[in-house]
């Protein structure tokens, strides 16, 4: 994941001092593509779990969640 920083820096080139985006790359050490998909979104991807939620959801969402078969084992543990 990119800094605030480089995406701040690479849009600031790109679209105000006019670098052209293979320029941007090489002056920021970062791929032709990544600067592509830096000018196309204005805000850095936000951190997601393997289940597609954002850290930035309410901690309550997470205990609801219970992974297929996680019930059958958590049953059994706890009934005898």
């Amino acid at each position: 994941m990119y800094s605030v920083e480089l995406y701040v820096n690479v849009r600031r080139a790109v679209m105000v001092d006019q670098c052209s985006e293979r320029e941007a790359a090489r002056l920021f050490g970062i791929h032709r593509k990544t600067v592509k998909k830096i000018c196309q979104f204005a805000v850095p991807p936000a951190y997601s779990t393997p289940f597609g939620h954002s850290f930035h959801e309410h901690p309550a969402t997470y205990s609801t969640m219970i992974r297929p078969g996680q019930s059958e084992r958590s049953d059994a543990r706890f009934s005898g």
